[in-house]
Order: structure tokens, then sequence, then C-alpha cells
């Protein structure tokens, strides 16, 4: 094998085919919403819901290792800051509105 090849076996995939297909769809009055359908098609050793949900949370692991989903809260130590900035523009409006 070449320096750089991975090697992949195929063969114990439980995955026999996958196709997918995206259609416009009505809901209620609004007709901009798709419908997404997934056909899974097995060996039989697991279910095609088991193969969705297993593949999703692949997915999902994979995401978190590149963006961490988690909205980071700011320090003390900014929110601090921020807050003397804002009371710092308050003291200051008030001083020229009473010019």
């Amino acid at each position: 094998m070449d320096i750089g090849t991975i090697a992949v076996d195929a063969i114990f995939t439980p995955i026999r085919r996958v196709s997918y297909e995206v259609e416009n769809m009505r809901v209620g009055d609004k007709t901009n919403h798709n419908r997404l359908r997934i056909l899974i098609e097995t060996d039989g050793t697991l279910t095609p819901r088991e193969a969705l949900s297993r593949s999703i949370e692949i997915m999902i692991n994979q995401l978190k290792a590149i963006v961490d989903f988690k909205e980071r809260k700011p320090r003390r130590r900014e929110r601090s800051k921020s807050r003397h900035f804002l009371q710092k523009i308050g003291e200051h409006r008030e001083g020229e509105a009473r010019r």
C-alpha cells in the first residue's frame, strides 16, 4: 500500500444502501417547507432507524470536535469592565444633560 493511503474495509458495514430525496412540502398555508425522505437498507444486523440514530450521534460528535456548541459566559472581570464602561457613559450623558 502506498504512503498516504488509508485502507477502508467496507465489507463489515451493516449498511447496504442509502438514498435521500428532498421534496417541497406544504404546511397549512405555508409552502416554504421541505421534507427529507431517507431510505436506508441494512443487512439485518440493525434496523434502519438504529443506523440513522447512530449516524446522527457520530455526526454530532464529529462536529463537537470542531465547534463548541455551548455559548461561553463572559468572565466576571470582563463583565465588571463592561458595567464600569456603561456606568461611565451614563455619568457622561448625565453631565452633558445638566449643561
